[in-house]
């Protein structure tokens, strides 16, 4: 079996206030993920209604707002379940041309 090429994998780097997670997939991983964020309102692997406070496209970075207080270590598991959910995988490697998720939770006022 023939080993993939770096060329042909995508990384995105998910940062949350204190935390930081890198995930490679096949070309198209982050706009599956995108798509079910923007469109969908769900977080892949999670299908509770309301999770998504807010998510937005800017350039390579989507922003992420969830419901409810959460630990950076939370934020970055959700991430990683839904970033596995779109087929993609952590990482040791980071690419200079990286997508980006920008995490956060719903601060209570």
């Amino acid at each position: 079996m023939a080993a993939l090429a770096n060329d042909s994998l995508e990384y995105i780097l998910v940062h949350t206030p204190q935390l930081q997670g890198i995930y490679a997939g096949l070309g198209g991983t982050f706009a599956t993920l995108v798509d079910g964020c923007l469109r969908k309102n769900i977080l892949p692997g999670f299908y509770e209604n309301g999770m998504i406070k807010r998510a937005e496209l800017k350039d390579n970075k989507l922003v992420l707002v969830l419901s409810e207080k959460k630990t950076d270590a939370d934020l970055l598991s959700l991430l990683d379940v839904a970033i596995r959910n779109v087929g993609g995988f952590p990482s040791q490697n980071q690419a200079a041309d990286a997508w980006m998720v920008e995490v956060n939770c719903e601060i209570e006022k």
